[in-house]
C-alpha cells in the first residue's frame, strides 16, 4: 500500500490552498476584495477556486450532496456571472478551512494504486486528473489574485516551497 505519490500531491495541493489563504489575509480592504480590478472581483476568484476544489475532491463521487458549506445568501461561483451577494473575507477563510479538512480526508482515503482509476463509473476522469486539475486551478487563481493585490499596492501571498 504505497502512498508516496499521494503524499507528494497532498503536500503540493496543501501549499496551493495555503497560498490562497494568504491571498485573503493580504487583501487590505473592501475596495480590493469587492472591486473588479481584473475581470472578476478578488472575493469571487477565491470563492470559485475553493468551490471547485470542494466539488472535485470529494470522498463519494456518486453522491449529489458534496458541498461542504452553503450560504444563507446567493453567491455565484461562476466567473463572469454577476453575484447578488458576496462572501466576506472571514466567510471565505471559514469555507477554505472547511474544504481543507475535507481535502485532508480525501487524501487520507487514497493510495497510489487508486490514482489512475476513474473517480466514478460515469467518467474517464481519474483521481490523478482531479487532483492535478485542482492544483493547477487553485494556482491559476492565486496568480490572478496576487496580480490584483500587487496592482493595488498591497503585499502578495508570496510563494511557498516544500521543505524550506
Amino acid at each position: 500500500m504505497s502512498r508516496q505519490t499521494v503524499s507528494a500531491l497532498e503536500l503540493h495541493l496543501g501549499m496551493s490552498l495555503e497560498m490562497l489563504r494568504k491571498v485573503v489575509d493580504c487583501c487590505p480592504d473592501d475596495s480590493v476584495w469587492l472591486g473588479p480590478m481584473v475581470d472578476f472581483p478578488l472575493w469571487q476568484q477565491v470563492y470559485h477556486a475553493v468551490y471547485y476544489a470542494d466539488h472535485w475532491l470529494r470522498e463519494d463521487y456518486s453522491s449529489r450532496s458534496w458541498r461542504t458549506m452553503t450560504w444563507r445568501k446567493e453567491v455565484t461561483p461562476q466567473l463572469g456571472k454577476p453575484s447578488p451577494a458576496h462572501l466576506t473575507r472571514q466567510e471565505s477563510l471559514d469555507f477554505l478551512a472547511a474544504v481543507r479538512g475535507k481535502v485532508k480526508r480525501y487524501f487520507d482515503a487514497l493510495e497510489d494504486s487508486r490514482l489512475w482509476q476513474p473517480i466514478s463509473s460515469r467518467t474517464e476522469i481519474t483521481y490523478m486528473d482531479a487532483i492535478i486539475g485542482q492544483l493547477r486551478h487553485v494556482m491559476y487563481h492565486v496568480g490572478n489574485c496576487n496580480r490584483m493585490l500587487k496592482e493595488s499596492g498591497a503585499p502578495t501571498a508570496g510563494w511557498l516551497a516544500p521543505f524550506e
